[in-house]
Formats: C-alpha cells, structure tokens, sequence
C-alpha cells in the first residue's frame, strides 16, 4: 500500500489490497507531518517500505504482511491572480461586495482616494483585492488617474508639528510645520492625514490640525521703521497694500523666512521682520508743546472716548504715534490721546 500526503487523508484514506483489503487504511496527517495505518493495527509509519504482521481472516492464511510505502507530493496551488492596474476611489464610503451586485453581501466601505488592485472586469464591475480575498466594486466609483483629490484643508494649530513618511509617529519625520500653515488633505486613516507636500505626500497626526482656517494670532509685534509698507504676499516686489506708523502694534499670525503674516482688517498682508519688533514699548518719535490754554488728554483719538487728563499751555509732551489728527503721548506709565491741532512739534 502506498499513501500519497498529497491525496491520502483520514476521511480519504488510502485502501490495502488482496488479503488486507477492507482491513487496513493509510492517510497522511498534515498537522503533524506524519503517515498512519489504522484498521486491524494502529500505528504510526516511520519509514517508507516499513513491513507490518497482522491477523487475517483467510482459508488459507492465518497472517499477512503488509508493506507500507510513503510518498510526499507538493498539493498544486492555485496561481496568483494577476494585477491588471491599480484605480483610486473617488467616491466616499464605495462599497465592496461579495460578487458582482449591488445585491450581493457588503464586505466593507472604501474612502475616497484608496487605491485598490483590479484583477478582473464584468459587466461593469471590478474584482479587486482585499486583504488575503477578493471583492468586487462598480466601476464608476473608481478612476484610473491615480493622483490623490484634496478632501479639505486643515490649519496647523501645533508648532514645530511633525510630518512623516507614513501614518506612524516612528516613521521617519519629513518636516515639522509651523503654527497657522494650512495644508491640503486627500486621505483621513486612523487618527493621521495624508496631505500634499511639494510633489509628493505626507502624514500628520490630527489632533495637531484644525478644519478652522482662521490663523490664531501668535503674537503682537510693533512697528520700528515709519511708513513700512505691508505686502499682498512675503515678497518686497508684491504689491503694496499700505504703510504702517513707528509704534503701530499689529498681530502676527505666521512667519516665513524674513517676513510676518499679519491682520490687516478684515484679511492679512505680510510685513518685513526687520520693521517691528516684539518690545511693544512705544519708542518717542518727537517732542512738542501744548499751544492751547487747556489740552483734554483721552484714552483714544475720539472725542467721544474717556477724559482721562488735563495738559496746560507750554506743557511739553513725548508723542509716540501719530494717527488721523490724534497725537499718542507719555502719560506717566501708560499713555494717551491729544488733538495734533493744539501741538507744536
């Protein structure tokens, strides 16, 4: 008797035969990479050719021996499947199924911008992998061109914020971006997106981002050069939206390179770094002299604001600012406002 691994199983086993047969069974145990007999003797087979005596019911013979051969033999698999091209979903939450209908079981959902591996096209549908499976997909859910969609944008809400090569914060660090950079998101995985950088991708981790693109202000800085001129982007060449006052306090919300994005109104500009400075002691531009008999000094340049002091007539005052026909002076520790009519610089 001969018992094949690749062929021979318990419930298949192989079969004795002449005065064996129907007494003797062979099959080869997978599990436990062995070969057996069991029938009229249960016992392991050691070798191949291994004889075995055993009890027959026979005229003729009282006993027969049993020879028992082994052969391994490779069970045939099934070739891989070839990869026909990669797509990417371009609609959220596709679902995949168990064949070829929408009426079929839904194994799981996609995300838009997923790339999957096409192995076959019918009838408008495609059969993908799926872990170590398959699954199929409508077609019109999925594209070809496999450059990402930006989903949305996200604003940097961590400084020094990491980006790495993949979704793992022991992957390899890319760069760190700076507090109010907005980014361009095209995947959400886990707790991490996947976002544009230069020509290629990167992630960061999403607690460190925030879908509220309005720029947190960082810090305030005062202007040092008068008549500094703010900028439509990060450049001397860029157009010129205005120019600022020495002491004008402005607030910053990014910083790049030599230059600080800052609010302008309703909007922002840019300003050169070497203008202001992050002392927003007011310097003393000039000194002048009071020329009227008594000078209200206010807390702004309103005359609706608070009466907050008195000047007499050749007081001298420390001007700080000067704004719409309003001088800022020294009062003491702080500050306050003055008509620039009744000043003599």
């Amino acid at each position: 008797m001969t018992i094949e691994s690749g062929k021979h199983t318990q419930s298949e086993p192989a079969q004795a035969n002449n005065e064996c047969k129907d007494l003797i069974y062979g099959y080869y145990a997978k599990n436990v990479n062995t070969f057996n007999i069991f029938g009229m003797v249960d016992q392991k087979v050691t070798y191949s050719g291994q004889k075995f005596i055993m009890s027959v019911f026979s005229d003729k013979y009282a006993e027969a021996e049993l020879t028992v051969y082994t052969k391994k033999t490779e069970t045939n698999k099934p070739e891989p499947i070839k990869v026909l091209y990669k797509v990417r979903v371009t609609k959220n939450k596709s679902a995949i199924h168990s064949s070829n209908s929408e009426e079929s079981t839904t194994v799981k959902k996609l995300n838009t911008n997923d790339v999957v591996e096409v192995v076959q096209l019918k009838d408008g549908w495609y059969k993908i992998k799926n872990g170590k499976g398959y699954a199929w997909i409508y077609n019109k859910y999925v594209s070809k061109n496999l450059t990402p969609q930006v989903l949305y944008k996200v604003r940097v809400t961590k400084n020094k914020s990491a980006i790495h090569t993949s979704n793992s914060g022991k992957s390899k660090t890319i760069k760190k971006l700076n507090t109010n950079d907005v980014i361009s998101v095209v995947q959400s995985k886990g707790d991490w997106y996947k976002l544009k950088n230069g020509k290629g991708y990167a992630w960061i981790y999403n607690k460190y981002v925030s879908k509220n693109l309005t720029p947190q202000v960082l810090y305030k800085v005062r202007v040092t050069k008068n008549k500094s001129a703010i900028h439509t982007s990060n450049s001397g060449k860029s157009k010129t939206i205005k120019k600022l006052n020495t002491n004008d306090v402005i607030s910053v919300v990014q910083s790049k390179a030599n230059w600080y994005k800052l609010k302008n109104g309703k909007g922002y500009a840019w300003i050169y770094n070497k203008y202001v400075s992050k002392n927003l002691t007011p310097q003393v531009i000039y000194k002048g002299k009071v020329t009227t008999k008594s000078l209200i000094i206010r807390s702004s340049n309103t005359t609706k604001s608070k009466k907050i002091g008195t000047l007499k007539k050749n007081a001298k005052v420390q001007i700080v600012q000067s704004k719409s026909g309003w001088y800022k002076i020294k009062k003491g520790k702080g500050y306050g406002w003055v008509s620039s009519k009744y000043v003599k610089k």
